[in-house]
């Protein structure tokens, strides 16, 4: 099976950029190819994410890019985005318009007209798909919550 080519947009979501990210890249499934923080200043990164998109980008082993364009020749099949939330539907759109897998961190947008476009761009390319980004998925104490259920521990499986 050949393995998904993923990377990440943006680390203005900075917890959850790493989050999502170390997620998709332990599976056997992605190849992380890159991660593009935007240009966004370090010291800011560091302030959203608590590590610098050099660092992160050092710890997952793959390229650090500034630019989108940069990212996309790398010909990624998949985006987990995590920028500005004003600029979430600008990645999504040219991702969607590329054939390219989207995973949009929450808010999907910031406008109804933003989000209306993703939908209806998304509905006019059925190959791709759009996930907007359910962080409370994927948080330690949601995950052991649900571990504990499924376990019979608490509540019924």
């Amino acid at each position: 099976m050949e393995k998904i080519r993923m990377g990440l947009v943006g680390m203005a979501q900075g917890w959850y950029a790493t989050v999502y990210s170390r997620a998709c890249a332990q599976h056997k499934e992605v190849d992380f190819i890159g991660i593009c923080d935007l240009g966004m200043p370090p010291e800011d990164v560091l302030a959203c994410a608590e590590i610098t998109a050099e660092a992160f980008a050092q710890e997952l082993g793959v390229p650090l890019y500034h630019d989108f364009d940069e990212l996309m020749q790398q010909n990624p099949k998949a985006l987990i985005i995590t920028c500005e939330t004003a600029d979430h539907h600008r990645y999504a759109l040219a991702a969607i318009e590329a054939g390219i897998h989207v995973f949009v961190g929450k808010p999907l947008t910031n406008t109804l007209e933003a989000a209306k476009q993703v939908a209806q761009l998304a509905a006019r390319n059925p190959s791709v798909i759009v996930q907007p980004g359910e962080p409370a998925r994927y948080e330690d104490g949601m995950i052991q919550a649900r571990e504990s259920v499924l376990s019979g521990e608490i509540g019924k499986p």
